[in-house]
């Protein structure tokens, strides 16, 4: 469990990472890649530059806190939503 506030991750590899119940508080994630990252929990709520893309095959359940920004389509993309356990 971390507390990541206002880091620079942008480009950052981070693949597989598992960052679960981290906040990554005011993190700027352009074009960091999250593929296979365990968001599992994790509070993006005021991540920046972060892209629904970006989470396409990131795993992330019901208690990833997401953007306000992002879509009603975009929270709906359910590719790497694992549910409930």
């Amino acid at each position: 469990r971390a507390f990541l506030y206002d880091c620079d991750l942008e480009g950052a590899l981070l693949v597989g990472a598992r960052l679960q119940n981290c906040w990554l508080a005011r993190a700027n994630l352009r074009n960091a890649n999250l593929d296979w990252a365990h968001l599992e929990g994790a509070d993006l709520s005021t991540a920046r530059n972060l892209l629904p893309e970006q989470l396409k095959s990131a795993h992330w359940d019901a208690s990833t806190r997401l953007p306000a920004n992002f879509t009603e389509r975009a929270r709906s993309n359910r590719v790497g939503f694992l549910g409930n356990k």
